[in-house]
């Protein structure tokens, strides 16, 4: 499936939305209005703090992350992510971002989400069961750890996000 793809054609059916060009990129843009429109659909969540991300693998149309550009007044397209990953809170400082990507760079190994243990103090953000989720990240920069490495360090990364 291309990333994306759930997201692109739900819009469509929607007709919203539309694609931009630019000498630098192409992307997806959405108007606030339009953006209203799949808040209606209860499929939007905050993810503008973080947080443990449930929800949809790759293989199942992932999330889809949105994003406010203030400067243009729209909201663009940003990616995709997939549940059991985990979206950071806005990146504090270069030293911070350091020790995030330390933890990404481990690859460790596991069995299944049997060694998952979510901390109480741990923000949720639970999109099961909703076919095309959409998460609203932050406008400054956040950082997406890869599903083992959450899973995996899911108390460490939060410790982290306490120290800044």
């Amino acid at each position: 499936m291309i990333i994306g793809e759930k997201f692109y054609k739900l819009c469509e059916k929607l007709e919203i939305g539309k694609w931009e060009f630019n000498f630098l990129k192409r992307e997806f843009i959405l108007s606030f209005e339009e953006v209203h429109k799949l808040d209606d659909l209860k499929i939007v969540f905050n993810g503008e703090n973080g947080g443990f991300v449930l929800g949809n693998s790759h293989d199942y149309g992932g999330i889809h992350l949105i994003q406010l550009d203030v400067d243009r007044k729209i909201v663009k397209y940003a990616g995709e992510m997939e549940g059991f990953e985990y979206l950071s809170s806005p990146i504090k400082s270069e030293l911070q971002k350091k020790e995030f990507l330390e933890i990404n760079k481990l690859t460790p190994e596991i069995d299944d989400l049997k060694e998952l243990i979510i901390p109480k103090n741990c923000n949720l953000i639970d999109t099961r069961n909703i076919k095309v989720p959409v998460i609203l990240v932050s406008i400054y920069e956040q950082f997406i750890f890869n599903k083992k490495s959450s899973i995996k360090n899911i108390e460490k990364i939060i410790e982290i996000e306490k120290k800044y």
